[in-house]
């Protein structure tokens, strides 16, 4: 049975799949909504599985169904999971926007879907729970949306208290030498976040999938987030 989410829009969110947005038929549309279809077949899989995490509820399905509940504290504590190296926390937060991100996708026709996942997946690790606890859906949609329309900016989600001239390069490079991933992993980060970045891109570059990007990209980020003070260190001279 079909259950109502409202975690801060007005998107209908099935507790076991989103239904795409009807949108006009173009060359543009099949994309999308082969990506949606395909996250909705996977979460099918996924619904019934047991969380990884403690959680009050049995499976992934009501852990989606509970958010509406109580949307602030639901989505900072499968934040909180997800950060703590629990994907299916995160998964979970991802099938709950999908159709946010449909609706983002939409609204701005230079952004790809799967770019949008791939800096959904990023802002999830790396979201300040303890700062922002409140208004957190809309905090993440605009902070994904940010990240996916400056997709080259400095990595200010990672270096929080450093000046805008700290690059993304800058960072990578000292995650580099303080050893914080291998080398082929930040050639994958280096490159999602190079002018032409997009995880379609990048995977058909490395000849990896692009949930591999993904997951590449959403690990390294909350590993340099957790090492963010040694990485100032390093950038500072200090």
């Amino acid at each position: 049975m079909s259950q109502q989410l409202s975690i801060g829009w007005s998107v209908a969110v099935d507790s076991r799949h989103v239904r795409p947005v009807r949108r006009r038929r173009d060359q543009s549309d099949a994309r999308p909504t082969s990506i949606v279809k395909k996250l909705n077949r996977e979460w099918e899989h996924l619904a019934g599985q047991a969380p990884d995490w403690p959680a009050d509820q049995a499976t992934l399905g009501e852990v989606l169904a509970g958010i509406a509940a109580d949307p602030d504290a639901a989505l900072i504590g499968l934040l909180t999971a997800c950060q703590a190296g629990h994907c299916l926390a995160g998964r979970t937060v991802l099938q709950a926007f999908l159709g946010k991100l449909v609706l983002l996708a939409r609204a701005h026709p230079q952004l790809d879907l799967t770019d949008l996942v791939s800096a959904f997946w990023l802002r999830l690790a790396t979201y300040p729970v303890e700062r922002r606890p409140h208004s957190v859906a809309a905090n993440l949609s605009l902070d994904v949306l940010s990240d996916a329309l400056k997709a080259t900016r400095p990595l200010g989600h990672l270096m929080q208290d450093q000046p805008d001239e700290v690059t993304a390069a800058a960072v990578l490079q000292a995650a580099r030498a303080l050893g914080l991933a291998s080398p082929a992993t930040l050639e994958v980060v280096a490159a999602m976040y190079s002018p032409d970045g997009g995880s379609r891109r990048v995977a058909e570059q490395f000849q990896i999938s692009r949930e591999a990007v993904r997951r590449r990209c959403c690990d390294t980020v909350a590993r340099l987030r957790r090492e963010r003070v040694r990485l100032t260190e390093y950038l500072t001279g200090d």
